[in-house]
């Protein structure tokens, strides 16, 4: 999403590359950790490593962070997800460099693929079913921002001079620095197939609704797949999606049984060429893959075709049937939409595109409907699992909502037939640094603190949990973390997947909830505050020094964590 930003820092690193040639050789790390040590930041100086992996460091302003991962044939047959949880504050972008060596060992080409970029890091930027073909990566880490808060908008992206909260440079000499994850995780084996690509009609492979395809392209000829559409099949939408890996270009066309052709689409940068909502008569149709390839570029790489059922688009008002995930209402209108329960257990589903310059602000998503009828909203991720859930009489609302570019979902559910609903997304105003914002009911959509490790919190409901991300940067040592304001019910911290380490309950009434003497390490910590009522509070955590070596540590609330009595 930041690939027209031409000014970035690795013009620097591919600069250096010219000079050099070369890289230095490291031995790779088979550690499911690494943190950054300096110098790092020329190819040079790149600390190598394989996949799966949690990379880690810090990064004053001026400072950029090179990795070198090395992606083998094993590594080259799964998909994988990259993670990055963004420095608190602070725009922060990896950018992804295919290295191509000559046979003496010198760098023939370094190709820029793909980049992922986190706007201040409250929230974790995710890009998962990526293909890599076999070789090397330099992964580049740049920030951009000095004094947290500082969040810019999108039309002043620049990676040249880091710049502070005002938009002025930041002086050089500012050693203040954060703290930065980039998790890369192997998810599942890209599917088995032919041996080579179908290369004509009359051999084209046939594609099965669900069932993914993969091939490999050879040379430089089209593949052919053949999809056959019924008379059930043809009342449905579908999509068809292409992937090939990253920094590969393919053409795909859809054809009728005629050879005329209907559509046409190019991947994107993240390997995906899709066919969205296909609705055609019953019959045979074709899709063609030509791949385009410069002359520079080898033959050989896989790619995969699925044909998935889809929801109709809609404008206005829904379009049954919506009651399952894949047959979600598709709208472009955030407005959008209103409905009715058909019966009492009826859902209702919908589908919404969010692009990056979508989400400058923040969102209400608000449920609308009779003052006496209750119903339930979802705010679901894009394989249609829950985020997060509301109930109430009348207006359900999920307030101050911070969501970054992607697909969502909402599910409207009541046991009432025949009940009318208005469905919407509405603006709610600028995000506001060092407050927090929704949905962070799990861990896996905690916020992210600011460096400050101090940020603002409400609830919205007796039943509301807010989960936080504290990374930590500092030497090991105690650690208070407290919640100072209404209506808390208790404060727990919690590991990294989410299990209860610590729980501390308040009485009624009382307004500062404290965990004590926690002894951190640097890492990421996460913390979640339990509500008894609506109310606003603040969450802090403050350094304690070193611990007394004759002293208690917490957590220690069970036999698992007992201390040794010397």
């Amino acid at each position: 999403m930041y690939e027209s930003r031409r000014n970035c820092v690795f013009q620097h690193l591919l600069a250096l590359m010219a000079v050099a040639g070369t890289l230095t050789a490291v031995p790779a790390l088979a550690q499911q950790a690494l943190v950054d040590t300096e110098p790092n930041d020329t190819p040079q100086t790149a600390r190598q490593f394989s996949a799966p992996m949690a990379l880690m460091g810090t990064m004053p302003p001026g400072d950029q962070d090179a990795w070198l991962w090395k992606v083998s044939d094993e590594d080259a047959g799964h998909r994988w997800r990259l993670e990055l949880a963004g420095l608190p504050g602070a725009l922060t972008l990896v950018e992804v460099v295919r290295l191509r060596y000559t046979d003496s060992g010198e760098v023939e080409q370094a190709d820029r693929l793909f980049s992922l970029g986190s706007r201040d890091g409250q929230r974790p930027e995710v890009t998962d079913d990526l293909i890599f073909e076999p070789g090397e990566y330099l992964l580049g880490l740049a920030r951009s921002g000095g004094e947290a808060p500082f969040r810019p908008v999108t039309g002043s992206i620049s990676f040249g001079e880091p710049a502070s909260s005002s938009g002025v440079a930041a002086p050089v000499g500012d050693e203040s620095s954060a703290a930065y994850r980039l998790f890369i995780t192997k998810e599942l084996r890209l599917p088995s197939g032919g041996a080579s690509t179908p290369a004509s009609a009359d051999k084209a492979l046939v594609i099965l609704p669900g069932r993914e395809q993969g091939t490999l392209f050879e040379n430089d000829s089209p593949a052919w797949y053949r999809i056959r559409f019924d008379e059930s099949q043809a009342a449905s939408r579908w999509n068809i999606d292409v992937q090939v890996p990253i920094g590969r270009r393919v053409e795909a066309q859809l054809q009728n049984s005629a050879g005329e052709t209907l559509v046409t689409v190019r991947n994107k940068a993240a390997g995906t060429a899709t066919l969205n909502d296909i609705n055609l008569p019953p019959g045979d149709y074709f899709v063609v893959v030509q791949p385009l390839m410069e002359a520079s570029e080898l033959a050989g790489f896989v790619q995969t075709i699925l044909l998935s059922e889809t929801g109709q688009r809609v404008a206005g008002s829904e379009a049954e049937p919506n009651d399952r995930w894949n047959l979600a209402n598709h709208t472009g209108d955030e407005a959008c939409c209103t409905g009715r329960m058909g019966s009492k257990t009826d859902n209702d589903f919908f589908r919404y595109e969010f692009a990056e310059a979508d989400v400058e602000t923040l969102r209400n998503l608000v449920l609308e409907t009779a003052p006496d009828q209750t119903l339930e909203i979802c705010l679901l991720d894009a394989d249609g699992a829950n985020i997060q859930c509301r109930k109430n009489k009348g207006t359900v609302a999920m307030n101050d909502l911070l969501l970054v570019a992607g697909t969502y979902g909402v599910r409207v559910a009541g046991r009432t037939e025949g009940v009318e609903y208005r469905v919407a997304f509405e603006a709610a105003g600028p995000i506001e640094p060092g407050r927090e914002s929704e949905p962070n009911d799990k861990i896996d959509y905690a916020v992210t603190t600011p460096e400050n490790n101090r940020i603002k919190g409400s609830f919205d409901s007796r039943d509301d949990t807010d989960f936080y991300r504290f990374v930590i940067d500092d030497k090991p040592q105690l650690w208070r973390v407290q919640a100072v304001g209404q209506n808390i019910r208790a404060i727990e911290y919690r590991d990294r997947i989410g299990g209860l380490s610590q729980r501390i309950e308040a009485t009624s009434g009382q307004r500062r909830v404290s965990l004590d003497n926690l002894f951190l390490l640097p890492g990421t910590h996460y913390f979640s505050v339990h509500a008894r009522s609506t109310g606003d509070y603040t969450l802090l955590a403050r350094p304690l020094g070193p611990p007394d070596p004759n002293g208690e540590l917490e957590p220690n609330d069970d036999e698992s964590r007992m201390q040794t009595l010397r």
